[in-house]
């Protein structure tokens, strides 16, 4: 079972002005954009697609992608590496956020957790509080059940944690939803 949280405003996510204003991190992600830096491959099993990206960007920001670039792992001789469960038009979303490239606009509040997920899989952990903190902003009664089940299973113990307060503290009319 999929749950469907409609919602009828987006949910709009951004990183924070400390994080995207840094001049460190604007250089970098300039510097993002030069083909000739796009030293690392990944292959994104689920839709056997590729992609090459700056493996020095990759690395800053997600340390189980550092590891695997530059670890002593057959992925860091190669430069390739193999995503398995990740669809690579989400993982560019979650680079671009993290490099303060755009702001994620996301229809539902499942999506963002999907996302939220994969974020915190690579732990990229500024991308997952934001993120997990949109979700949270964006939980209400009607979500409440579907967001509770679905942040257990994803991971998202911030998330589980705040719908499980809002379902012990609104049990009646959480208990009264779709889904319950």
């Amino acid at each position: 079972h999929k749950p469907t949280m409609p919602n009828p405003d987006p949910i709009i996510i951004s990183m924070p002005r400390e994080h995207t204003d840094h001049p460190l991190l604007n250089k970098i992600c300039a510097l993002s954009e030069e083909e000739v830096l796009f030293d690392t491959e990944l292959f994104f099993k689920t839709s056997s697609t590729s992609m090459r990206w700056n493996g020095f960007l990759l690395s800053l920001c997600s340390p189980v992608l550092q590891k695997m670039i530059c670890g002593q792992f057959k992925e860091s001789q190669d430069r390739r590496l193999e995503l398995d469960d990740v669809d690579q038009n989400m993982f560019g979303k979650l680079v671009d956020l993290w490099c303060g490239k755009c702001c994620l606009e996301a229809p539902q509040i499942e999506q963002v957790m999907w996302l939220a997920s994969v974020a915190d899989r690579f732990q990229m952990s500024e991308v997952s509080i934001v993120l997990e903190d949109a979700v949270m902003r964006d939980l209400d009664l009607a979500a409440c059940s579907d967001v509770l089940v679905m942040s257990a299973a994803l991971g998202l113990h911030k998330v589980e944690g705040a719908a499980k307060r809002m379902a012990l503290e609104c049990f009646e009319e959480v208990a009264c939803t779709e889904g319950f």
